[in-house]
């Protein structure tokens, strides 16, 4: 028989949040990448994928431990740790690609589609952990819309991440991504069909309270973890961009003093032009008379007769 899940809405909205946290820190830190150069450009870029796949896998497994079902599951822990290392490779390669100079769009719709396909992949594995007295199929229909809404946030990701710097341009940007995000896990969480292998027992459904509680412990742990890891990357790009504010200060305050020297100089040069070129002028005709003078004898003894007189 076919099951039918639940999900609680305060942890539907939880991931939600999470996954703009995570895009709005992913944005944030994307700008980083394209003003960085050598070794501290690397690091951005492993921080940005880091906190972008990352936080698009926390918000999976949050909006999964939001899903209930009246059987028993669990989590196979190596795919579930396997779904978290393909989110957040298939992030890093989409941001390493659209962050080179000359990106092209067709090199940005290669991109994303990579990117979303990476995060389609990160989702089924995640649902293929999942463990419990049910066979899981899929509505292919649902399948298709789920990969098609993956692609396009992942490829508005990749263009916004190193094109918007506003803060009000950012938190927009990461609110309609979160949303995009989150809509391609629910499409795809409406495309799983969970059949049970036997019927459903009344104690298994008594048993799916206690349950549903420790689901909701983990996803706030999960949820509080990626918050706490979202703010210290946010905190470090905060001081980054002080930073970088002090040395452009710094740096134009050193270009208005090497101006105001430059200047000083042009105007030293000039007024010392400008004293030189008659001073010169007179010693050279100074000079010329003197030669004259001592050329010509009849005034040489009108100047003798007019010193003997005097």
């Amino acid at each position: 028989m076919v099951v039918t899940g639940t999900h609680d809405p305060y942890l539907v909205a939880l991931s939600i949040l999470v996954a703009s946290f995570a895009s709005y820190t992913a944005l944030d830190l994307g700008g980083h990448v394209g003003a960085a150069r050598g070794l501290a450009r690397r690091m951005w870029l492993v921080a940005a994928a880091i906190t972008m796949g990352g936080g698009i896998w926390s918000m999976h497994f949050v909006a999964m431990l939001a899903f209930s079902m009246p059987i028993p599951m669990s989590y196979e822990i190596g795919l579930t740790a396997l779904s978290l290392v393909v989110a957040i490779f298939v992030t890093g390669g989409g941001f390493y690609v659209i962050s080179r100079q000359g990106t092209s769009r067709l090199q940005l719709a290669l991109s994303g589609i990579f990117m979303g396909l990476g995060i389609v992949a990160m989702h089924y594995i995640g649902m293929a952990a999942m463990e419990g007295h049910a066979k899981l199929s899929y509505d292919r229909l649902f399948v298709a819309l789920s990969v098609v809404i993956a692609i396009g946030a992942s490829t508005a990701a990749l263009w916004l991440a190193f094109r918007t710097t506003d803060l009000g341009q950012k938190l927009v940007a990461a609110a309609v991504m979160g949303l995009a995000i989150s809509g391609m896990h629910y499409t795809a969480m409406h495309a799983a069909i969970f059949t049970a292998h036997a019927p459903v027992h009344e104690a298994q459904v008594n048993a799916k309270f206690n349950v549903s509680l420790d689901q909701t412990n983990l996803a706030l742990t999960v949820a509080g973890i990626t918050f706490a890891i979202l703010a210290f990357a946010s905190i470090a790009s905060l001081f980054e961009r002080k930073r970088a504010e002090d040395a452009l200060r710094e740096a134009r305050a050193d270009l208005a003093r090497v101006n105001r020297v430059t200047t000083m100089a042009a105007l030293t040069a000039s007024l010392a032009h400008e004293v030189n070129q008659p001073i010169s002028a007179a010693v050279t005709n100074a000079d010329a008379c003197v030669r004259w003078l001592a050329g010509d004898t009849q005034i040489s003894k009108r100047l003798g007769r007019l010193r003997l007189k005097s």
